[in-house]
């Protein structure tokens, strides 16, 4: 898929397509790591790992529970934050 780069403030930005978004689980205000390689010219971008405290009682398995849930019933969260 071909995208632009565009302006942003004073700073430039690539946009992401919904559906791209949607496949690897990313949403709006999610942090990703970016890397850039010169040689051949590649620029990554992953998603970060969210740091948990041990101390806060969230396993990493509920961590995935929640991520799964998100991602079967994001339309419906999406309906229900709109209202």
């Amino acid at each position: 898929m071909l995208q632009k780069v565009i302006r942003v403030g004073n700073s430039s930005a690539v946009t992401i397509p919904r559906e791209f978004l949607e496949e690897v689980g990313l949403m709006v205000g999610d942090r990703i790591e970016i890397a850039v390689r010169k040689k051949p010219i590649k620029i990554e971008i992953m998603p970060r790992k969210k740091i948990l405290r041990k101390s806060s009682g969230i396993t990493p398995s509920f961590v995935l529970s929640v991520d799964e849930f998100i991602r079967q019933y994001r339309p419906v969260l999406e309906e229900l934050a709109k209202r």
